[in-house]
């Protein structure tokens, strides 16, 4: 990763309804946990519906980053390679990708 980001894309592929009902809430948590994980580097995150009617989270982060271990703990600390920290999308037959970076100007 060579410039750094600032804003960071995870794609759920879940109906938007779902995640209120079941998931909104556990996520929330996650992120709190993941920023103190991160040393704060989260700063806030929004939730939107994707054209399809899934959800796109959108997660901001306090300062650009440019580094590519940053990434690979954000995945960590959302659970996607370690069970004990897992937000558990599995058992609803998914899971959220980060998909995309947003460069900074």
């Amino acid at each position: 990763m060579s410039r750094p980001i600032d804003l960071l894309l995870i794609d759920i592929d879940i109906p938007k309804e779902f995640w209120e009902k079941h998931l909104s809430d556990i996520f929330e948590q996650k992120i709190r946990f993941c920023s103190s994980y991160l040393d704060n580097k989260v700063d806030r995150y929004i939730i939107k519906e994707s054209r399809n009617g899934n959800v796109h989270v959108y997660v901001y982060l306090s300062r650009p980053i440019a580094s590519f271990g940053f990434y690979a703990r954000f995945k960590y600390c959302l659970g996607e390679d370690h069970k004990r920290l897992a937000l558990d999308l599995r058992r609803y037959k998914t899971w959220g990708k980060i998909v995309q970076f947003f460069w900074t100007k």
